[in-house]
């Protein structure tokens, strides 16, 4: 059920929206909007030419005659004073002004020029002067006393205080605090600046970032950027401001984001972007007035396009400056379209975009979502497709209508793109559904039909798997009951119960699935002989009800699972011709294995059985009995009463080191005695060791991957054995012998004395190289009131050569002997 309802369409369509109205607080998503508009514009009006911007311009012709851009300082301070004698109201240099131009070795020449006699002394100070360009300029800007400088883009991290102010809020009130975060614009950081050179700042009238106009197809103009409670206004807007005679005071911020410049608001974006409306008319008309450089002294009539007005000086020559593609596809210089935005500031003619812009797109991304996920199912094909394509137009034209006459934008090609991509993504799924749909009808069909064959084959495994991959359905009821009735017979209940829950997930009330299922719930709860996906002989289980009968398996009445190996499944038995009890091991060979592979593991699976076999001894487990039924092999030996030494083997539950020391002891005459026979265990360690702690007996037991040392039947091969026990020489995979038993016996004699392992690590890849290549710590530096001799013995038990430990588990016997 939930993974049905993560996958719905409902949900993803949330989860995406939530992605999308996220994705709408990063100014890159909203350059989708500004592209609508871009294209928008071109249908919107040109602004009446200005009266109150001009922009003196350095063209082509200009260029000609005086030189290249940049210009000189001197030449730059002239054209101030020009404007400044014919009446200019505010005078903006829309270039960057920070590198001096004045030569620096400039104060050297002039103390040099003292020494020289009065006459040769004046004019090289006079030529001096002229070279002091900066100086120039700086004494022209004080002079005009309403210039505007640029402050160019600098180096990441630089700010200078000179260039912002403190943010002034202009009274409470605007939206509650929920609905503020809807509203908010993507937030913008504000740039490096460099500003210009320390003369010209305290000669200007005011300064504002220039932009650099990396962006060659702007839309709008960012007006000012906020950087924690102080504001760095733009070049543009410090130029509108000095052209209305307006302070740092008189801008504020007011209460729904947007700034008011004194009593009237800026007309802006809440992110405090202008929108200027289209720069040039079709005709080729210009919303702003330009005049050539070289007619301010040429022209008598100049004055009459610079007197009390704003005026922009920049370089226009296509050779000096790139021009940017203003809205409606036209191209301009910076400067010209600096200019165009201090003329909308001015005129107020800049396009309105509403305080609540980014809130009623949020907004309409909700609704929109809302409509799709209460779209009725028979609506998402063609029919929702349609729909889909005309709200879309709808939404479109309503945006670009209220821009034409209104002059207001609002944001409807995010929301209008989301409901067409939002529909045509239901139509999608429609149609993929049903073509699902079909193809699991068809599959489904085939597949009941497989499980009945392999039914009536007796291959009830692969029966079960291919109806368990058939769509859950009415259909399946009746095949997976007459499966279930199938194991019940072969007394594999733990299947039985599997496929009545797979009925009950379909039809709980289905003929007598729920008793049967209350029945056989309580029968699995004892482990099967190899888990429930074993094979027919291999899934005999455990059942305490006395209305069935118990497992058999040869002649050995099952009464419960003792526990599983590397080799197989152990249960405790009884032997029903004596009453003897046994532990019967098994191995279900087709499980794991087929062909030669499964000839070759029944062959090794009667060697072990007579590996064990050969052994008689009072510490060793006693075989009794080995043979076959079905694919089931198994071998019944001597049931031993008492826990493994895993149960000594915690730092709070140790066996007192004498008791610790004669267990070990008699292992080792355990192994002793097999090794004389040409058996080597390979898997000591505290698990395969049973003790009773009340009767003193000791066996070692599960030599199941016991092989023969004897040449004629086995070679060398792959590492057997759990890793935190294996010798050095059986993780190389080399041959061993009986010394490889005695280094894992030293290994789980470590840890019966000190609680941990020897060689531990945080992956069988680091146990096995620190077996390899590490030496184990003393015994004594864990538990310091050991003596050094059991110290010298454990480390003798576990030294990587094995030529240096004790050649046999006599000795090893002998030695702990000693020890107590």
């Amino acid at each position: 059920m939930l993974r049905r309802l993560l996958v719905s369409y409902r949900i993803v369509l949330c989860l995406t929206t939530l992605v999308v109205v996220l994705a709408t607080y990063a100014a890159p998503v909203q350059q989708i909007e500004q592209w609508a508009l871009r294209l928008a514009m071109s249908l919107v009006p040109v602004a009446p030419v200005s009266q109150r911007v001009t922009v003196a311009t350095v063209d082509s012709e200009a260029i000609q005659r005086f030189g290249p851009w940049p210009w000189p300082r001197d030449r730059i301070a002239s054209v101030v004073d020009q404007l400044h004698k014919l009446g200019a109201r505010t005078i903006g240099l829309a270039f960057p002004l920070a590198e001096p131009q004045t030569p620096a070795r400039l104060p050297e020449y002039q103390e040099q020029a003292v020494g020289l006699p009065k006459d040769a002394r004046d004019r090289v100070r006079d030529w001096l002067r002229r070279l002091d360009t900066d100086r120039i300029l700086a004494q022209s800007l004080q002079r005009a006393g309403t210039v505007v400088l640029g402050a160019d883009r600098g180096v990441p991290g630089q700010r200078h205080e000179a260039l912002s102010w403190p943010l002034k809020p202009a009274g409470a009130g605007g939206l509650p605090g929920a609905l503020a975060p809807l509203m908010a614009a993507p937030s913008a950081k504000a740039p490096p600046d460099r500003l210009p050179l320390p003369e010209f700042n305290q000669a200007a009238a005011g300064i504002g970032h220039l932009e650099t106009m990396s962006d060659s197809t702007p839309t709008g103009s960012r007006l000012a950027w906020r950087e924690g409670e102080r504001l760095i206004p733009s070049f543009a807007l410090r130029v509108a401001m000095n052209g209305l005679a307006f302070r740092e005071a008189d801008l504020t911020l007011l209460p729904n984001g947007r700034l008011q410049l004194g009593r009237n608001p800026v007309t802006t974006a809440t992110d405090w972007v202008a929108y200027p409306p289209p720069a040039e008319a079709r005709n080729g008309q210009s919303a702003v007035e330009e005049v050539p450089i070289m007619s301010l002294w040429t022209r008598s009539d100049a004055s009459r396009s610079v007197r009390n007005r704003v005026v922009l000086f920049g370089p226009v020559a296509p050779e000096s400056v790139a021009p940017v593609t203003a809205p409606g596809g036209y191209q301009l210089a910076p400067v010209l379209w600096q200019a165009h935005t201090v003329a909308a500031l001015l005129n107020r003619s800049a396009l309105d975009v509403p305080a609540w812009f980014h809130g009623s797109q949020r907004g309409l991304l909700l609704g929109i979502l809302l409509y799709l996920v209460l779209l009725p199912a028979r609506w998402h094909g063609r029919i929702g497709l349609l729909i889909g394509g005309v709200g879309t137009l709808v939404l479109l034209n309503s945006g670009v209508l209220v821009l034409v006459t209104q002059g207001q934008w609002l944001p409807v090609t995010i929301p209008s793109l989301f409901l067409l991509g939002g529909q045509a993504a239901l139509f999608s799924n429609q149609r993929h559904a049903s073509r699902l749909t079909a193809m699991q009808r068809r599959t489904s069909d085939a597949l009941r039909t497989l499980a009945e064959n392999l039914m009536n084959q007796g291959r009830l495994d692969l029966a079960y798997e291919r109806l368990c991959q058939c769509p859950p359905g009415r259909e399946t009821l009746e095949p997976f009951y007459h499966l279930a009735l199938e194991f019940e017979r072969r007394r594999q209940f733990s299947k039985a119960l599997a496929s009545y829950d797979r009925i009950s997930e379909i039809d709980p009330a289905y003929r007598d699935v729920e008793s049967r299922r209350q029945r056989f719930r309580t029968v699995t709860h004892h482990a099967s002989l190899t888990g429930t996906s074993g094979s027919n002989a291999t899934t005999v289980v455990m059942v305490n009800d006395p209305t069935i009968e118990r497992p058999v398996i040869g002649r050995y009445h099952i009464e419960c699972e003792l526990g599983r190996g590397a080799m197989g499944v152990v249960y405790r038995g009884v032997d029903p011709k004596i009453g003897r009890k046994v532990a019967i091991k098994c191995l279900a060979f087709t499980e794991e294995f087929e062909g030669h592979e499964l000839e070759d593991i029944q062959r090794r699976f009667h060697r072990e059985a007579e590996a064990a076999g050969r052994l008689d001894h009072p510490n060793v487990v006693t075989v009794y009995d080995v043979g076959e039924e079905h694919d089931l092999a198994y071998i019944a030996m001597d049931y031993v009463e008492g826990s493994s030494l895993e149960a000594y083997t915690h730092p709070d539950h140790l066996l007192p080191v004498e008791e610790a020391l004669e267990v070990i002891a008699q292992v080792a005459e355990a192994l002793d005695y097999a090794h004389s026979r040409n058996v080597v265990h390979r898997d000591i360690k505290p698990g395969n060791i049973i003790y009773n702690r009340d009767t003193g007996v000791l066996k070692v037991t599960d030599f199941g991957i016991a092989r023969l040392t004897d040449e004629s039947k086995t070679k060398s091969g792959s590492i057997l054995g759990s890793p935190a026990y294996m010798s050095p020489e059986q993780v190389a995979g080399k041959k061993v012998d009986g010394r490889s038993d005695l280094f894992s016996l030293g290994s789980t004699l470590y840890q019966l004395l000190t609680g941990e392992l020897p060689f531990t690590g945080d992956s069988v890849t680091n146990v096995l190289y620190r077996i390899l290549n590490e030496k184990p710590k003393a015994v004594t530096r864990l538990r310091p009131e050991l003596s050094t001799g059991l110290s010298r013995l454990v480390s003798r038990t576990l030294n990587k050569d094995p030529k240096k430990r004790y050649q046999s588990g006599a000795a090893l016997a002998e030695a702990l002997r000693r020890c107590i």
